[in-house]
């Protein structure tokens, strides 16, 4: 009987050992570096705006730990919006080496799209120049209104959808009547059309050279007097008017779709200018609403060589 329960025991304590489950420390298997070079990014091919963009962008690190790791969710470009930077599937070197990220999407505007990255316990901003459209038409052979219209063009292809939205407006009454001579922060019923302010040095180059050949380039008359206005207004600007003048409060607007054989208006105007261009296909017809005059009244550097049209204002129209 004291054999029996002996061995009953004995049987029992070799089960619970048997059953004993081994504890075991777990490997520690999370991806780390121990810095990311975000200023030393790479991307494999160059943004412009309203282009649609896919590349790749190589983020140097230091410090790997040779462990794997997963894909990343997209991340949302900040500043330039409309692109997404995504983080591919790899491993680790084990000291330095580079992360992959695809980077797609259409950049809403050009300047810098930003993108926050955190990994392996750390963090940095990579950064992609999205750079403004540039026009390949080449509009110096055209003359007349194919000249205008080709410039016309030309000028839309430098803007982002958004301010191609506030410039491309319906030829309308509602539209065509809010021209104004005074100063924008003045004029009860708003401009219309995409302020000067909001253009790039490209941009604005664009819409100049489509305003020369709209308004004419003899000396002291035309764009020339144009540019005086504007000049006059930053000097205003600068010396006592403060931000209600200033060449950036003026405005320019297409009202209708520039074409040679269609009805469109090019509005042009701010404090002491005001042009409407109307043209109705080949056999066109314009309109030039031009109200000009300038102030202070004396000379100053920028108008130097300008000493015979100190203030005028009319209403010019011609026909074609």
């Amino acid at each position: 009987m004291r054999t029996s329960i002996m061995l009953a025991l004995g049987t029992i304590a070799l089960l619970f050992c048997a059953c004993k489950k081994t504890e075991v420390t777990p490997t520690n298997l999370t991806s780390t570096v121990s810095a990311l070079s975000c200023s030393t990014v790479t991307f494999s091919a160059n943004a412009t705006v309203n282009a649609s963009y896919n590349g790749t962008a190589l983020l140097p690190y230091t410090g790997g730990n040779a462990q794997s790791y997963l894909a990343g969710s997209a991340i949302a470009s900040t500043g330039v919006t409309g692109l997404s930077a995504t983080l591919q599937a790899g491993t680790l070197a084990n000291g330095a080496g580079t992360l992959s990220f695809n980077v797609s999407g259409t950049p809403s505007t050009s300047g810098t799209a930003n993108f926050a990255i955190n990994f392996g316990g750390q963090s940095c901003t990579i950064a992609l120049t999205v750079a403004a459209s540039t026009s390949s038409v080449d509009c110096s052979t055209a003359t007349g209104l194919q000249k205008v219209v080709c410039l016309a063009e030309a000028f839309k292809a430098t803007l982002n959808a958004s301010q191609l939205a506030s410039l491309q407006l319906s030829y309308s009454k509602t539209n065509a009547v809010k021209w104004s001579n005074l100063p924008q922060a003045l004029v009860q019923t708003k401009r219309v059309g995409l302020a000067l302010s909001g253009l790039s040095a490209g941009q604005l180059a664009a819409f100049k050279a489509l305003l020369a050949s709209v308004m004419g380039t003899s000396s002291s008359e035309g764009y020339a007097e144009a540019l005086a206005i504007l000049a006059a207004d930053d000097y205003l600007s600068a010396n006592g008017g403060g931000s209600t003048y200033g060449s950036g409060n003026y405005y320019v607007a297409f009202l209708g779709t520039p074409s040679v054989t269609g009805l469109w208006e090019l509005q042009y105007g701010g404090h002491h200018i005001a042009v409407a261009n109307t043209y109705n296909g080949v056999n066109w017809w314009a309109l030039l609403l031009l109200f000009a005059q300038w102030s202070p009244l004396r000379r100053f550097p920028k108008l130097a060589s300008i000493t015979n049209h100190w203030g005028r204002s009319g209403l010019r129209s011609l026909q074609c």
